[in-house]
This record gives C-alpha cells, structure tokens and sequence, in this order.
C-alpha cells in the first residue's frame, strides 16, 4: 500500500510518502532529490515500511518563508513527519 500525503509544518506543505508494510524506515533522499531517489534505493515489496519526507523546495514539498535553511531544519521536518505518520 502506498500513501501519499501533505504535512503542514510551520508554513511549509511537505510531502510524505508511506509504502509497504513491516518495521518502519525513515529513509530521506539526498539534497537535490525527491521521493523517486528513495524508491530505486529501497522499492516496494520488501517487507518495511518506508516513510520519506521530500524536503523543503524538493519534489511535491514547498520552500515556505522560513529561513536559511540547514540540515537541522531538515532533520526537524523529518521527525515531525515520521512522528505524524505514526
């Protein structure tokens, strides 16, 4: 099963994508990239349940006004969606 969802955080729309079924892999794609990085390292099918958040300004996500952005306002986002997925 895979579901796709938009997470409000801050003023920002990010853009979740939960596949699979099994323990749970928070799996982040690369600066740059999106959630179609992520599925040719980890497809479909392989018994986890993969959760990756497109980063801000990346894929489906939007920049929104905060500023500047850093790894750690990434990490943060990451968690906040990973924890909203459940």
């Amino acid at each position: 099963m895979k579901t796709h969802i938009t997470f409000r955080r801050d003023d920002t729309d990010l853009s979740v994508h939960d596949c699979g079924t099994g323990n749970a892999l928070v799996f982040q794609h690369g600066l740059g990239g999106s959630e179609a990085q992520v599925a040719q390292v980890l497809p479909q099918g392989l018994d986890w349940r993969r959760i990756t958040t497109e980063c801000r300004g990346h894929g489906s996500s939007t920049l929104g006004t905060r500023r500047p952005f850093s790894i750690a306002m990434f990490a943060a986002d990451v968690v906040a969606a990973a924890d909203e997925r459940g």
